[in-house]
Formats: C-alpha cells, structure tokens, sequence
C-alpha cells in the first residue's frame, strides 16, 4: 500500500478525532470503535505486506505501523485500560494525536539512499560468514561479557549475583549499577548494550543461509548456551524492554527461515515463543522486586496487590498531558532534544554529562489534576507515554511533528537498503532484526529509541569483527 495513501487515511482520522472530541456525545463505545479504526488503519499496511510481500515485513516502515497498536490503541479498546478511567473526549483527542503522527510520518517516508551509508552496509554487511564465524564470535563476547561484569565488581560472585537477581528496584535497573561499584560502573551500561547481540548470532549461527559450510556442534552447544545465559540474566533485570530485544532478533529469524521446519512443528514453536514471551513480559510487569524470589509465588499471581505492581498505561497518561497542557503546566519546549542528543556519550567518557532522561525534571513529570486517580496515585504508573506524547508535551502538534520527521527519515534511510535479496546475507539479516526492534521499541519513548539504538551499533561492530576474522581466516 502506498504510503501516501496512508498519509491521507491517517489525516482524516485525526480530522475525525478532533472533531468528535470537542463534541458532545463521545462515549465508551464510540472510543472503542475510534480505537479499532485506528488498529485497522496502522494494521493494514502490514497484513498486505505479510500476503504479498513477506520479505518487506521486517522494515523499519512496519514496525513504526505496529507499535501504537500495542502501545496505545488497545488500551482503549479493552475494558481493562486504565485510559477508561479518564473522560472519553480527551483520550479521543488524545488518540488524534497519534494518528497526527503516523499522518505525518508516511507523507514524509520515501526510500532514499545516502552514499556513505549504503558504501558501510556493502562492506559490512554484504558477506557471506559462515555460521561457524557467527557461533564462535557470540562465544568469545559471551565470555568478555562475563569477565568484564565480574572484574567491575572485582569478582565477588554475590555481589555480581545481587547485580542481576534484584530486579528493577535494587538490582542492576535501578540504583546497584548506578552506584557503589568503585567507580567502575560507568561501563557497566555500555557492555549492556552489546549483550542483546550474543542471542540473535547464536540463532544465526544455526541458518545455513546460501553458505556451504556447516557450524561444528560443540560450537552450536556452546553458542546456545551463551544465548540462553545471557537471555536469562537480562530476565533477572527486571525490564521488558531489554528482553524483547534480547528475543526479538532470535524470533525474526525462526519466523523468516522457519519455513525450513516442518509447518506443524514451526506454528507450535512459533506459538510456544510468543505465549511464553507474553507471558514473561507480564509477569515482570507485576513483579518488579527481586525476580527470583517471586518465582515461588507464581501460582498466585492473579491475587498480586495492583497498589504495588506496575503496568503499561501510556495512553493513560498520554491523556492526561492532553487534559491539563498547557492550561495547568506549561510545554516543556525543544530542550528534551537535548538529554536525548548527549545520551550516547558514556559518563566514562563525560562524568559531568547532563542528567540523564530518566532523571531529567520534564521527562518523567507526571502531570495531576482533578481527574488524576488510579495508577497515578497508586504510583503504578509506567515511566513512558510514547514519542507521540514526548513530542506533545515539547510543544503541542509542532513536537509531535519534529519526532516524526526524525522516525521518517531514520526508517527511510535504512529501508532504502533492504532489498529482498540482501536478508540472504546473515550479518544484513541481524542488522535488519535490530532496526526492527528499535523502531517498534523506540515508539515507546524518545529515551527508549535513543537506548535502544545502542544495540544497532552493537551489530555493526560485530559485524566489523566478522569481517575481519573471516579475512583471516580464523
């Protein structure tokens, strides 16, 4: 579908949005049915591309159709949405506003190429690595890894396991890897960004692709092994985010070459993977204390006190930024721009680097009012509203309109190089499962597309060592 053509459909929703938020008979049902319009209009795209042209679905272009699906539209379509709570003209305006974006996001997208990085991707990606390169590369980083989290913490195996087993209150998402590690925890947060890598080369490392060698089977051992420990450290952590990137490349790949396995044995994989992962992320949302304790009480955790547990509810709040800007607080501006633009630069390099997002003042400010009840005073509520909130808040729909430009030219860039034939080549496959991932991740918050844009580098750079390695004939 052309993608002009969605530009329009999108307009005229937030057209209609607009139009029936400042009318008088928004209801439940007419949200609902708004929200289902929305779904269908973002879902289309790519249901057209799955029939007819499944070697495109993994695109930068589909995951940005994706994530407000997930992230928006379905919490006001289920009774269970804490957005339902709010009045329903407001969070139809508030939808309105992520159709705004997507409006402007496909009349901006056009495949374009830019020299020097389609000249990178040729020479890094465009090589046939054998599998064995692959498995033997995720092994030796799995190791460095391990080394590097043990060394920083001067290979006290407690404190190393409190690092991981403390969940996101006290373990390594909250304050153990931001202080107290003699100084040296500045690199802990760099080495993280690496890790996600170690999964998705070990799932390659299993597909053949157009190569003729095959991966020795003590290195696929091992290098399951490696995928699987690093996966289940990431879980200890606590954070969503971080495990759907650990598992979104290994995924993408069963999903693209599954068609190797028998149909029967691929769709009950396939459905085991994504059940479990549902079931994974939900529980960490629920638990947010020390994973490994929780693990016991499992079996009762329909009956989890909700007054201590934290769930998503971007839209949720999203509709509150929208109810009481600018009338009780005021824009926050364009200096949003600015945390994000310096967040790259590791403090080991910049001690004095300006706060962080997560600790900036207008990042995370929760904005209250008269209808501010539920997760908001429950402080259940999530950290994120989606960049279409983050743009909101910097300066009404000119904000919204300046992350746009920025996801449309990103996604142009990169999906100007995805031509069918190029997902032969396995280093090009990793790199496409991670754009994938930060796109559709990235919607979430401006912080989390910054951050998760760190694993993309983290490819290119093993792609790099690939490279070299396979040149040398190691």
């Amino acid at each position: 579908m052309k993608t002009k053509l969605l530009s329009l459909i999108f307009f005229s929703l937030f057209i209609v949005g607009q139009i029936l938020s400042l009318s008088s008979f928004p209801s439940r049902f007419l949200l609902g049915i708004y929200a289902i319009s929305l779904s269908a209009a973002s879902l289309i795209p790519v249901i057209f591309r799955i029939t007819y042209a499944p070697s495109k679905f993994l695109s930068c272009h589909t995951a940005v159709m994706i994530a407000p699906v997930w992230f928006l539209y379905l919490e006001a379509i289920f009774d269970s949405g804490d957005a339902l709570q709010l009045p329903a003209s407001s969070v139809l305006e508030a939808l309105s506003y992520s159709s705004f974006f997507l409006f402007i996001f496909n009349l901006l997208y056009k495949r374009r190429k830019l020299s020097l990085f389609s000249r990178l991707n040729n020479k890094l990606l465009e090589k046939n690595i054998p599998p064995s390169m692959l498995a033997l590369i995720a092994i030796v980083l799995t190791l460095f890894i391990l080394f590097a989290v043990f060394a920083i913490n001067n290979f006290n195996f407690q404190q190393v396991f409190d690092l991981y087993a403390g969940g996101r209150s006290t373990g390594s998402g909250g304050i153990i890897k931001r202080s107290g590690l003699g100084g040296l925890e500045v690199f802990l947060q760099p080495i993280s960004y690496l890790a996600p890598v170690v999964p998705t080369l070990a799932a390659l490392s299993l597909v053949r692709f157009n190569t003729k060698t095959r991966t020795p089977i003590i290195l696929k051992i091992l290098c399951i092994l490696c995928g699987i420990l690093i996966s289940f450290m990431i879980f200890l952590q606590g954070s969503r985010g971080n495990l759907a990137e650990f598992l979104a490349g290994p995924i993408l790949i069963w999903l693209f070459f599954g068609r190797k396995l028998q149909p029967v044995v691929f769709i009950s994989v396939s459905l085991m993977i994504f059940l479990s992962v549902i079931g994974i992320w939900q529980y960490q949302v629920n638990t947010r204390s020390n994973l490994l304790d929780s693990l016991g009480e499992f079996s009762s955790l329909s009956s989890v006190d909700i007054t201590k547990t934290h769930r998503d509810n971007n839209l949720y709040l999203f509709t509150l930024d929208v109810m009481y800007r600018p009338s009780l607080y005021p824009f926050d501006g364009y200096g949003e721009l600015a945390y994000l633009a310096v967040n790259p630069i590791p403090r080991a390099i910049w001690p004095n680097k300006p706060k962080g997002i997560q600790e900036s003042e207008s990042s995370f400010k929760i904005v209250t009012g008269p209808y501010s009840e539920g997760p908001i005073k429950m402080g259940t509520a999530s950290l994120s509203c989606t960049v279409v909130c983050d743009g909101f808040k910097m300066n009404h729909v000119f904000g919204i309109a300046v992350y746009a430009l920025i996801f449309s030219y990103i996604a142009s860039l990169w999906d100007s190089l995805s031509a069918n034939k190029k997902l032969n080549y396995p280093l090009y496959f990793m790199a496409a499962c991670s754009y994938f991932f930060w796109f559709a991740w990235g919607f979430r918050s401006g912080f989390a597309f910054v951050t998760a844009m760190y694993t993309v580098w983290g490819v290119y750079l093993f792609a790099f060592l690939a490279n070299y390695f396979n040149r040398l004939k190691f």
